[in-house]
């Protein structure tokens, strides 16, 4: 099972409100503009692809969370978060490009960090997999919620296309629409904690581009 996975539904979406941010407070666009932006919206891919792909997979064998299953997953998250800090002290401290090389394969192995934090979580690892996944699902679609509520009141899409709005509409609707498709016990759980465990699921994944580029 893939972990920290994106809905192609949550990128359409964000590709968007990167084209409409860009596009929507130029009144004074030219055609130029409104054909880029025109091309960018049809290269979007449709929320109905994948947006729902956490949420609508096997839905009778979807996994209710527990306080118990997010203390869980704050252990593995901590437990990932210190594997990518060795790694990348690791690769600081490598002095040939042999070292190097074989530092930064650790560094972007994720299948070893996911084992850590299992480890950490005290749990199997496909159960661990099952867990972050039921949290990161609702976290992925609650963020993009919240994203779209600050964006929306501040754009002006009236330089953009009919055929852009209606799309620009259907792809905000549709990931609005996300989070009502997860199990409402675990947007329950996990929303109040949303600022703390989202810090979580993007700090190793954070952590290991930086080491990677050398920032």
């Amino acid at each position: 099972m893939a972990r920290r996975r994106i809905g192609l539904g949550w990128v359409a979406t964000l590709a968007t409100l990167v084209v409409i941010t860009a596009c929507g407070g130029g009144s004074d666009a030219g055609s130029g503009g409104e054909s880029d932006t025109a091309a960018a919206a049809q290269e979007t891919a449709s929320p109905q692809e994948g947006a729902s792909e956490g949420a609508q997979s096997d839905q009778t064998s979807a996994l209710i969370l527990t306080d118990a299953d997010l203390d869980s997953y704050r252990k593995g998250m901590r437990a990932e978060i210190d594997d990518v800090k060795k790694k990348a002290a690791a690769l600081a401290s490598a002095t040939n490009g042999t070292d190097s090389l074989n530092a930064l394969g650790e560094l972007s192995n994720e299948a070893n960090r996911t084992q850590a934090g299992a480890d950490a979580a005290g749990m199997p690892l496909d159960r661990y997999q099952r867990l972050t996944g039921a949290v990161e699902d609702v976290l992925g679609a609650y963020s993009v919620s919240q994203m779209l509520k600050k964006t929306q009141s501040g754009v002006d899409t009236n330089s953009l296309s009919a055929d852009t709005r209606a799309r620009v509409r259907e792809n905000l609707a549709q990931a609005e629409a996300g989070l009502a498709r997860l199990p409402q016990e675990n947007v329950q759980l996990v929303v109040p904690h949303a600022a703390e465990l989202d810090s979580l699921r993007l700090t190793p994944p954070a952590l290991a581009l930086k080491a990677a580029s050398g920032v």
